[in-house]
């Protein structure tokens, strides 16, 4: 493995970009818990690499149909490690042991039923006026 590079601190603007997202975005994700909050210094108020890593893995867990609660669940107290691999591995629903949409696996699928019963056939129309 090579050295990381160390990441200076950012700005709510700088970070959103670094990431790809509108502003707005990062300020839901904080206002939600899905972002931790950072220690505010008003307008001085910076973001580490942590923030940044975060952001990836939430993305890529929102390409893999995970709800926003189900994404703090999963990124929650990870390290930047952990959350740079989910980004790039984006494990999905697979991290609550959920099934992808679309897919199914014996283990997650119940037993197969029966279709219902046909319904019986409707009654024949009536003719006006007659």
């Amino acid at each position: 493995m090579s050295p990381k590079k160390k990441q200076p601190p950012m700005k709510i603007d700088e970070l959103a970009a670094a990431a790809g997202v509108p502003v707005r975005t990062v300020r839901y994700y904080l206002a939600r818990g899905v972002l931790p909050a950072p220690e505010f210094r008003g307008p001085h108020t910076v973001y580490g690499p942590e923030y940044l890593a975060r952001l990836r893995a939430i993305q890529k867990l929102q390409e893999d149909y995970l709800p926003l609660d189900a994404i703090a669940e999963a990124v929650a107290g990870r390290s930047v490690d952990e959350l740079e691999r989910l980004a790039r591995e984006g494990v999905g629903r697979q991290v609550l042991g959920a099934p992808l949409p679309g897919k199914t696996s014996a283990a997650a699928s119940p037993t197969p039923q029966a279709p219902p019963a046909p319904l019986p056939p409707l009654p024949p129309l009536r003719t006006l006026g007659g």
